[in-house]
């Protein structure tokens, strides 16, 4: 939390919540008795409506141009998705939104790697090393029947940190021993296997009962194995999933372990408006995208068709669905996080009929991306809409 004090005498005091990075070192001057106004330097100006008493609850912090303004309802691909009637952040319309933060999850539901750039490959982000390629979601953790763990089940692996070390992922956890598997097993590294992912089959290697034990003993799960989809296998083809009347993959669409989707883009603006409805600000490490920009409207990525982003070019194949994951405090490894859900659920549903088999009674936040041209994406990148 950010706190600025608007009173020399103490007694008054505003606070601001989930600043986007680029805008938290910002002027500030008083401009009326009980509003407060900061500009950046692109020209986008924050309000705060009210100044409170340091006893009371703090109010949020709002970016708007108009602090009156209520928002419509946005109706964007696919479908549409109800609002709440909270004041909607502004940029200006000639703004462009750029990336402000990119990550890759080399292990299905484990902590993500931070990095300024990728390859955007078929399956979804790719780091180019000298000692190979790592790509998102192509190690995962199972029971011993290759049935695969998540954070829905097991809110402890949001602290399993992986990361690269040479040849090796290397894999810590709070009171673990660091764990080092190589970072590109090939197919002769492990023992061949099938697994499934929300009924899809895939193939994978069983990567041994070191890396097994590992992960028994920190998520207290038996016989728990740990296994790796190379490249070679060739992912999952994500068109096998398409409902009979909705065209949502194209042919090529593929991921390795992710839920449903090689890639998803999530703006600050979007996290920030969201927070403005919680006791306390949530995260965007609560959504877990691959992509965070910065700089348009609150859920403008709703509507975003075609893009591109660096040499990369993607389409919107549908909005995320959300589940128990977004209880999960990422930094505390537990389900501490419901009101995040249930929030969710109070305005961020779909509203469109026709896509009712694929949302279902889930709430939509953050979007799912089919890839139409690799290439390498960048931190600072700008969003470009093609169509």
């Amino acid at each position: 939390m950010n706190s600025r004090s608007l009173s020399s005498s103490g007694e008054e005091q505003s606070f601001l919540y989930n600043i986007p990075a680029q805008f938290r070192d910002i002027p500030w001057q008083t401009a009326a008795k009980y509003l407060a106004i900061g500009t950046t330097a692109a020209g986008a100006t924050y309000f705060i409506v009210k100044k409170l008493r340091i006893a009371e609850k703090p109010e949020k912090m709002i970016l708007s141009k108009d602090p009156l303004r209520l928002p419509q309802p946005i109706i964007g691909p696919p479908g549409s998705v109800a609002t709440s009637q909270a004041v909607q952040t502004e940029t200006s319309p000639d703004s462009i939104p750029t990336v402000s933060q990119l990550s890759i999850y080399p292990i299905k539901s484990c902590r993500g790697i931070l990095v300024n750039s990728y390859h955007c490959g078929e399956t979804g982000p790719e780091l180019h090393t000298e000692f190979g390629i790592v790509r998102d979601r192509t190690w995962m953790v199972t029971t011993s029947k290759y049935v695969f763990i998540t954070q829905r089940k097991r809110p402890k692996m949001s602290l399993i940190i992986p990361s690269i070390n040479g040849s090796k992922l290397q894999i810590n956890a709070p009171g673990m021993r660091t764990l080092q598997v190589a970072l590109c097993p090939c197919p002769t590294d492990g023992s061949p296997i099938e697994t499934e992912v929300w009924g899809a089959k895939i193939a994978a290697l069983d990567l041994g009962d070191e890396a097994g034990a590992w992960f028994a003993e920190y998520l207290n799960l038996p016989g728990a194995r740990f296994i790796f989809h190379p490249q070679e296998f060739g992912g999952r083809d994500l068109t096998e999933g398409n409902p009979a009347d909705l065209d949502l993959w194209k042919k090529g669409d593929k991921c390795a372990f992710a839920d449903g989707a090689p890639y998803l883009l999530l703006s600050e603006e979007s996290v920030a408006e969201f927070s403005t409805h919680l006791e306390e600000p949530v995260s965007w490490n609560n959504f877990r995208p691959n992509i965070l920009v910065a700089g348009c409207t609150p859920y403008a990525e709703d509507a975003w068709r075609t893009f591109s982003i660096g040499e990369a070019q993607f389409r919107n194949a549908k909005l995320c669905t959300r589940c128990t994951m977004t209880t999960v405090d990422p930094q505390k490894g537990d389900f501490s996080r419901k009101d995040v859900l249930q929030t969710l659920k109070k305005y961020r549903m779909n509203q469109s009929p026709e896509w009712q088999t694929v949302y279902e009674n889930n709430p939509l936040i953050s979007i799912n991306l089919g890839l139409n041209k690799a290439g390498i994406v960048a931190v600072g990148d700008a969003v470009r809409q093609t169509s």
